[in-house]
């Protein structure tokens, strides 16, 4: 049994997307998606406001055509949790998961690994986003296609 002393600086290693429970994995790439995208209200809000009204004139639809209230109210809710569950195990997370399959392709699987462990340890949340400078500490970004492209890019401006 080894006790950790105070100069062991060497940190629990975090478990890679296919290790981690598929629940927590879900979430995680929900957290990446609303963290990494510039469509929250495309992505995230629009979709959530038109759940809740839709369970709204769904509700309202079965009362009107002679449902008892606790039908129609259990009915109507039941419809929001499932779409609900939808969105947080299914639409969502795939955005995540596009996301990073995007920095994979740009930079390289290091990256890719690198971000995840920010985000599975919530390190994210107090130093920000920055995929360059994680490419850069995984050594990646010298070699990436990112940087290829920008000077192909730079190379045809200038032609």
């Amino acid at each position: 049994m080894s006790k950790k002393t105070p100069l062991d600086t060497s940190k629990p290693k975090v478990p890679g997307e296919e290790e981690t429970p598929k629940q927590r994995r879900q979430l995680l790439y929900t957290a990446i998606a609303y963290h990494t995208t510039k469509r929250k209200l495309l992505h995230f809000v629009l979709p959530s406001i038109a759940l809740f009204v839709g369970a709204l004139l769904l509700c309202k639809f079965l009362l009107a055509d002679g449902m008892e209230k606790i039908d129609a109210i259990g009915i109507a809710v039941a419809v929001f949790v499932f779409y609900s569950w939808f969105a947080f195990t299914i639409a969502w997370p795939l955005l995540g998961q596009r996301f990073l399959l995007e920095v994979e392709t740009l930079f390289g699987p290091r990256t890719r690994e690198g971000l995840w462990e920010q985000f599975y340890t919530k390190t994210v949340k107090h130093t920000g986003l920055d995929v360059f400078a994680t490419a850069k500490s995984v050594n990646e970004y010298d070699t990436s296609n990112w940087v290829k492209l920008n000077k192909a890019a730079a190379k045809h401006k200038t032609s």
